[in-house]
């Protein structure tokens, strides 16, 4: 569950920055449960060992949890230009996809949202481990 308050306070960093043409329905709410999804996936399955391992996968995590955000930003861009037929063959759509990417991405790289990847990564790695220990 932390990774998914992580993801929820990635989006409400990350949709300030995003220029106005980019679409932010339900960005909240789909980052959140992808977050959470990825937390329970990836450090679910990692979590039995010092704090200090944990640490360094929850932070493994949260870069994980910042690229399926971007990416998803950018699929979401993508669909919205589609059914608005913006795009005149599949192969444009995709390489907007790309291009989207890393408009998002560079926006992202900000000093606020590095700090809530690295603090959220770790303690989210550590909550993890720590309720591991407890609920063994």
């Amino acid at each position: 569950m932390a990774f998914g308050a992580l993801a929820l306070a990635l989006a409400w960093l990350l949709i300030p920055r995003l220029p106005a043409s980019m679409t932010t329905d339900y960005l909240l709410l789909s980052l959140g449960v992808v977050g959470a999804y990825i937390g329970w996936r990836m450090m679910g399955f990692q979590v039995g060992n010092d704090l200090l391992t944990a640490a360094r996968r929850g932070l493994t995590t949260s870069a994980t949890v910042l690229i399926w955000a971007v990416l998803l930003t950018s699929l979401r861009q993508m669909l919205r230009n589609s059914t608005r037929f913006v795009f005149d063959d599949a192969t444009e759509a995709l390489l907007s996809v790309i291009e989207n990417f890393f408009v998002v991405f560079r926006l992202a790289m900000t000093p606020e949202i590095l700090v809530l990847l690295l603090a959220g990564g770790i303690v989210g790695g550590c909550l993890a481990e720590l309720a591991h220990r407890m609920w063994r």
